[in-house]
Formats: structure tokens, C-alpha cells, sequence
């Protein structure tokens, strides 16, 4: 048994939800949570992972923690994004450290960027570089947007706080964006993610045609088993749940977004019928698409 799956066995659920609500935090509901202590991440013995975004502004001092069996030493000022579903040990901080903590829902750092071809990048550098130093003006700025984030949170009668939120998000992920392509400069692709980008074109232009994983296998001249493996080792999920991601975000846009009836929605995307295209929806978002659309 490998050490990650050995590490995957002892990994335990972490009840956060329980810990936020105990103490007193800014807030909408539990989708988007600012604070400038945070009671989620204790340390501990095990590993545990989030079913949640968390990004850390590391003002000053040492954090010391496993992410996805990589240890971490660093020391601000810096930036620390722990997606969902990675595998986390807290180690604890250094007495001097001074932070800001966002927390964000996986349904809603989802709905960020709507478009799933430009999520990839930006996940991929993460997973790749989870810790961003930051310069001085960089961290300033880092800040302005936390600020902003706590002003907008705070206005409890603007009903369009939760849109304010996602839009001030969407522009800080794409600063960050920014200075994540500069670190992948620096790095040589491996033949790996070359494939795995030659793929992500691929789906981009086929997937509200092609949503079977044979159909881009034989595009690229691979075994569907070896180009789901060689996906799955680069971006952390399988090729599969790549294309069933961009048709989701796709459908979820399309519903929120225009006035399309859902049967033409489903003739957009090439769903034989309107049934099919709501069986498939509920099965990978969790609801159907009438329930989505007028949540």
C-alpha cells in the first residue's frame, strides 16, 4: 500500500461547521466566512480533510503544517490556499503569527469562475504551489481586498451582498491567477501535464458534443485508462469528472443566467432529451435543474 493511501485510511472528517458556529464570526450563512482567528484548522495528530477553500494572509510568522503528505515551513508574508478535499495536518503557528482566514463553500468557490476551462490553470498552479510569498505591495493589496471582503460582509441589508462577494472574489483569484502563471514560467511542464493541457483544449471545444471519455481518448491517440491516470495524477481529479465538470458549469450558467427554458438548455448541450438532461444534472450537481434554477 502506497504511503498516500495509507495516510487516505487514517484521514478523519473534520466537524468545522460545529467549531464556526460556537464563535463569532462575519459571514454569509456558511458559504463565505472572514476571521482573523480561526478555530477550523486545530492542530492535530491525524490528518483530516475540508470539504471547503480556505485562504490564509499570512501577515508575519511561521505556518507548520502536511498538505497532501508535502510538508510546510513557511514564514510570511504569504498567501496559503488549502483546496477542498486535500488532505490537511495542522501543526500549529509560531507566536508571532498574524493572519487572516477566508472560508469558502465548495458550492460557492465553484461559482467563481463560471467558465471550467479557466478553473483548470488556476487549480492546477495551486495544487502545485499552495504557498505564494508575498512582497510588500502584494501583501497590501492582499489585505485591501480581505477589507473590502469584511465591508461588503458587513452590509447585512444589501441583498446583494452575496453578488458583491463573488465579483471582489472572482478579481482577487484572478490577481492571484496572475502570479501563479509567473511561478509555472519558471517551471518545465512535464510530457504529463503537456498531455493533460492538450486535453483541457480538447474538451473545451467538444464538450457540449462529446461527453464520453472514449471520444477524447481516441482524439489523442491514448487508452481511455491511460489518459484518465495520466489526468488524474496532474490535476488531482480523473478526465471523467473533468468533462462532467465544464457540462455542469455550463448547464448551472445557463440556468442562472438566461431566460432559456431547461429543454433548451438540454438541446444545447446535445442531451437526447429533456429527461436525460435532468437525471444527468441531479446525479452529478445533486439536484434538479428546476430546484437549481429557482434556488
Amino acid at each position: 500500500m502506497s504511503e498516500k493511501s495509507k495516510m487516505e485510511n487514517v484521514v478523519t472528517p473534520l466537524n468545522w461547521r460545529s467549531k464556526i458556529q460556537l464563535s463569532e464570526i462575519d459571514s454569509i450563512d456558511l458559504d463565505y466566512i472572514l476571521k482573523d482567528e480561526y478555530v477550523a484548522l486545530p492542530e492535530t495528530q491525524y490528518p483530516f480533510k475540508l470539504d471547503i477553500s480556505v485562504i490564509v494572509i499570512c501577515i508575519k510568522g511561521t505556518l507548520n503544517g502536511l498538505l497532501n503528505l508535502k510538508e510546510y515551513n513557511v514564514t510570511g508574508p504569504g498567501i496559503l490556499i488549502i483546496m477542498p478535499d486535500q488532505i490537511l495536518q495542522n501543526k500549529g503557528t509560531s507566536d508571532d503569527f498574524e493572519g487572516r482566514f477566508i472560508t469558502m463553500s465548495k458550492q460557492f468557490s465553484n461559482t467563481l469562475i463560471i467558465d471550467a476551462y479557466d478553473r483548470f490553470p488556476l487549480f492546477r498552479s495551486i495544487s502545485d504551489h499552495p504557498w505564494l510569498p508575498l512582497n510588500p505591495d502584494e501583501l497590501d493589496l492582499a489585505l485591501d481586498y480581505y477589507n473590502m471582503f469584511l465591508k461588503t460582509v458587513r452590509m447585512k441589508d444589501n441583498s446583494n451582498r452575496a453578488e458583491m462577494i463573488r465579483h471582489l472574489s472572482r478579481a482577487f483569484f484572478y490577481a492571484l491567477n496572475h502570479k501563479f502563471q509567473n511561478l509555472d514560467l519558471e517551471s518545465k511542464k512535464s510530457k504529463q501535464e503537456l498531455l493533460t493541457e492538450r486535453f483541457f483544449h480538447l474538451v473545451k471545444e467538444k464538450y457540449r458534443e462529446q461527453r464520453g471519455l472514449d471520444y477524447y481518448a481516441d482524439e489523442l491517440f491514448l487508452t481511455p485508462k491511460y489518459l484518465s491516470k495520466v489526468v488524474k495524477d496532474t490535476s488531482g481529479k480523473s478526465a471523467s469528472d473533468w468533462i462532467n465538470d465544464f457540462v455542469i458549469l455550463e448547464a448551472k450558467a445557463l440556468l442562472k443566467s438566461t431566460n432559456m427554458t431547461i429543454q433548451q438548455i438540454s438541446h444545447s448541450l446535445n442531451f437526447p432529451s429533456q429527461s436525460f438532461f435532468g437525471k444527468y444534472f441531479k446525479r452529478y450537481s445533486g439536484e434538479s435543474p428546476k430546484t437549481y434554477r429557482e434556488s
